[in-house]
């Protein structure tokens, strides 16, 4: 009996060849695409971090003057902006060793860009200023720019704290006395400012201008008997922080609230 070698054809070898090669190049190309996407990611949420400080700068910029405006523009493509209404809550009170006075209590909002879904930080990381709730003297810019992973990475402003200035004492004229002579009130003066984020009109994608404008300036004067020292506290969700001024002793102190409104608005361009 003769006994027959039996093989793959050539036709079915191939095939499995050309399979085989398919599968490989799906992989490579699947790989080459994720490696692509994650670099093209990355690279957005490096631009995002750098616009966000600028634009925090600009929003310190335009606090001071009210109907003054500013804007950044960014590409978005994998990521984009977005506004945490109510974030937390901040209370802001003064001290003098007797009575605690609330000068302001309210919700605050921040603004964030959501980065892609392959873009990951190990956690928290400053970028501008600092998550102290208290500046002293411009120590410190008020708005804090920060990274964060939270359901993917974000890069975050956040104006939760308020900046005190101690501008020393200074004579106020309260009109003129009986003999027409000059009467003076001998303050010490503290400055707090304050900065409130609220949003506008969002709209749009892709390439985006984020409009930052001061919509309002309210001043608020609190006249406090103090004995030296003054100390201001700030509370949130978090914890407290406060910080005592130190204060002529001979005089009361006029704090002089400063709160800006800057409102937010995004548009495509």
């Amino acid at each position: 009996m003769i006994k027959r070698r039996l093989g793959i054809s050539e036709i079915v070898s191939t095939i499995i060849l050309v399979g085989v090669l398919l599968i490989i190049s799906i992989a490579i190309m699947f790989i080459a695409h994720n490696i692509f996407a994650y670099q093209s990611q990355n690279v957005e949420f490096e631009q995002a971090k750098d616009i966000y400080m600028n634009l925090a700068e600009i929003i310190e910029e335009v606090s001071g003057k009210q109907g003054a405006s500013g804007y950044v523009r960014i590409n978005t493509v994998s990521g984009g902006p977005y506004f945490e209404v109510n974030a937390d809550n901040i209370i802001i009170t003064v001290d003098n060793g007797t009575v605690t006075q609330t000068i302001y209590s309210s919700s605050y909002n921040i603004l964030k860009y959501r980065a892609g879904s392959l873009v990951g930080v190990s956690g928290r990381e400053d970028l501008r200023g600092t998550d102290s709730l208290i500046v002293v003297n411009n120590e410190y810019p008020l708005g804090n720019v920060y990274t964060m992973q939270s359901n993917g990475a974000w890069v975050v402003i956040n104006y939760s704290r308020i900046g005190i200035l101690n501008l020393g004492v200074f004579n106020f004229t309260k009109g003129l006395n009986e003999s027409n002579e000059p009467v003076f009130d001998t303050l010490n003066v503290v400055e707090v400012h304050y900065i409130e984020l609220v949003p506008g009109s969002f709209t749009g994608s892709g390439s985006l201008y984020i409009v930052a404008t001061c919509e309002n300036i309210t001043v608020e004067y609190y006249r406090i008997n103090t004995t030296g020292t003054l100390t201001f506290i700030v509370k949130n969700s978090m914890g407290s922080e406060s910080y005592s001024v130190a204060l002529d002793e001979n005089y009361d102190t006029l704090v002089i609230f400063v709160k800006s409104i800057v409102k937010i608005n995004i548009f495509g361009g």
